[in-house]
């Protein structure tokens, strides 16, 4: 999913939709109170005296100083966790919207929640040095004036042309500093996408005997991410070699002043020296940083947005009021193709499906059960045809979906407590679910399940799938929605633990809920109200 979405224009963005935007603001002017640090404050030292002036001056000077850094880093402090805040929000919301509107068909790889975090952290700091880079600069131009005002046109020169190197440096090499920060990022990426493809096919690896080989994979990746890293260091190391050259510079004109001026111009001179190397290292230092992130951002945004569709526009749809759910689900010509202008997988001409039933889809692999629970879910987009609960036609998936609970065949579980899960979004059972289960005789299965108090990992990896298949049924049960689609619930399920699967589905009936159930289980098949055979994409 490509955009033509920019890191400039996702940037503005964010500072438009950021309500603390206008700190970045205050960042800027804050940082021109730079001056007082290299000029003023060492000019003021290489005059002192006794005077109660000269102290009330310096206070007065030092103070103001001292509450501009003070405002400085509120404001940055701030604005960055405004930045933070807003990016977390508006990029996690998208990745949901992804999985809402059924853009799962891939999985998203760990290097784009690994790529949120990063640019979450990167922006406010990109901001941040664009803010001070100008001001600092501008600070570095007044020593230049001060040095032509009181010293001479020889050391001013010397000074420029220290000066000019140093800036040039950073601006000179920004294109391969870009491109090595880009090809560093992606190189990242590869890696952590790889690791996470082979932790995904690790059985299928082991079985081929082809650990090693993978192994020796993951060391050249790894090879070339540190090559990747090194170009960036040698960048750097050059960038300080070029410090210290003009650092040698501005030494040497030091000692010339100190031969050839009086004492009281030499210690002020000496001391803005300082101030001013000081302020140009951290300034040259920070330009060189600030186009390295934009590299790695510009890498971030790419793989971003092919995996999440980032629309930076407002999104003004209504709720809409969820309407009684009749007797039936009518659906009507319908015609559905994984591919556009290819053969059809489904075609189904009439169908209802009948509230309070326990309806069971069965046929061979490929007939287009699971096909169908999909498409009712509205993960899955047919191209022709209706469905509809009486007058209610699919046509706003999100209003649609109110109606209907999804279990997928792999159900995969919140990394929380199993008490936690059943009951989500809430953390406990109220007393109404108590006694839901009470009366049901769920009692002792729910118990049973809760003595196991920890997290149950990410994905819920650290129980079975009969116990996670049991849990996504317990939430089917006690969730708002009428109609429950099941994909093979029973599928690579140990015999003992399918009468527990039985009893869960049957219970759903007494609550007033529609399982609508894809299987091969004979046995599931046999306590179904609704047999509806599948047969190579059509209804028998």
């Amino acid at each position: 999913m490509k955009t033509d979405l920019t890191l400039s224009k996702f940037l503005l963005y964010c500072l438009k939709k950021n309500k603390k935007g206008v700190f970045l603001l205050i960042q800027i002017i804050l940082s021109f109170f730079t001056y007082i640090r290299i000029i003023t404050l060492p000019t003021l030292v290489a005059e002192f005296n006794n005077s109660s002036w000269f102290f009330k001056k310096f206070i007065m000077y030092f103070s103001i100083y001292c509450i501009s850094i003070w405002g400085y880093i509120y404001s940055a402090a701030t604005f960055e966790q405004g930045m933070q805040t807003f990016i977390y929000k508006y990029l996690f919301k998208k990745l949901l919207k992804k999985q809402e509107i059924n853009e799962r068909k891939n999985i998203i790889p760990n290097s784009v929640y690994l790529d949120i975090s990063l640019i979450v952290r990167d922006s406010a700091t990109v901001l941040s040095y664009f803010t001070r880079i100008a001001p600092n600069l501008i600070s570095m131009i007044f020593v230049l004036f001060y040095i032509i005002k009181n010293l001479n046109i020889k050391i001013f020169l010397l000074y420029l042309i220290g000066f000019i190197w140093q800036i040039s440096v950073p601006f000179y090499k920004k294109n391969e500093i870009l491109r090595n920060s880009n090809n560093l990022k992606i190189e990242q990426n590869r890696l952590v996408n790889e690791i996470q493809d082979l932790n995904i096919n690790i059985d299928s690896i082991l079985s081929q005997n082809n650990l090693e080989n993978e192994k020796k994979n993951i060391d050249d990746k790894v090879k070339m991410f540190d090559n990747s890293l090194a170009n960036c260091i040698n960048l750097k190391i050059v960038n300080i070699f070029h410090i210290i050259c003009v650092g040698l510079i501005y030494f040497i004109v030091a000692l010339y002043s100190i031969r050839h001026y009086s004492s009281n111009i030499i210690v002020s001179f000496i001391l803005i020296n300082i101030s001013f190397l000081v302020g140009l290292i951290l300034s040259i230092e920070e330009v060189f940083l600030f186009f390295h992130f934009i590299g790695k951002l510009k890498a971030v945004i790419n793989n971003i947005s092919n995996y999440v569709n980032i629309e930076l526009k407002e999104n003004n749809r209504m709720d809409i009021q969820l309407k009684e759910i009749p007797n039936t689900i009518l659906i009507k010509s319908l015609k559905f193709s994984y591919e556009l202008n290819s053969k059809k997988n489904l075609v189904i001409d009439e169908l209802y499906l009948n509230l309070n039933s326990i309806i069971i889809f069965r046929g061979h692999i490929g007939a287009g059960k699971s096909t169908l629970l999909k498409i009712l879910f509205g993960t899955l987009d047919f191209q022709e045809g209706i469905i509809k609960i009486s007058d209610k036609i699919l046509e706003d998936k999100r209003e649609w979906r109110k109606n209907f609970f999804y279990g997928a065949q792999k159900s995969e579980l919140f990394n929380r407590s199993i008490e936690e899960n059943i009951f989500y979004p809430r953390t406990k059972g109220s007393f109404k679910e108590f006694k839901i289960m009470n009366d049901l005789g769920l009692t002792d299965i729910y118990n049973e399940l809760i003595s196991k108090e920890e997290k149950l990992g990410i994905g819920g990896g650290k129980v079975s799938g009969g116990q996670k298949q049991i849990i996504v049924l317990l939430i089917a049960i006690f969730s708002e929605k009428k109609f429950i689609l099941l994909d093979e619930p029973t599928a690579s399920l140990d015999k003992n633990l399918r009468p527990t699967i039985y009893k869960l589905i049957k219970s759903m009936k007494k609550v007033k809920k529609t399982p609508i159930i894809a299987t091969h289980d004979n046995e599931l098949i046999n306590i179904g109200d609704q047999i509806i055979t599948f047969n190579k994409g059509t209804i028998e």
